[in-house]
């Protein structure tokens, strides 16, 4: 999966610009945070998606990755 993992963002007319944070836990990760903007897939779908990163991420990091990831990353879920 590396080079291509993306953590899919609801989005808008004018998407949220990366922070600091956000930029290091890309990089951390080795993955992007993606906006589709205000045309999306079905939600539905995103959602799936992002479980399956959500299991990959927990798989290959454990536990910590899941204090610094944006929350608003569709279908994620704290444990």
């Amino acid at each position: 999966m590396a080079g291509n993992i993306r953590l899919l963002l609801l989005g808008s007319i004018v998407p949220i610009g990366n922070t600091r944070e956000d930029d290091l836990f890309e990089k951390t990760y080795q993955l992007r945070y993606a906006d589709f903007g205000c045309v999306m897939p079905p939600v539905g779908c995103v959602i799936q998606y992002n479980r399956r990163i959500v299991e990959y991420l927990d798989a290959t990091f454990g536990q910590e990755w899941r204090k610094s990831v944006r929350k608003d990353v569709v279908g994620y879920k704290e444990k």
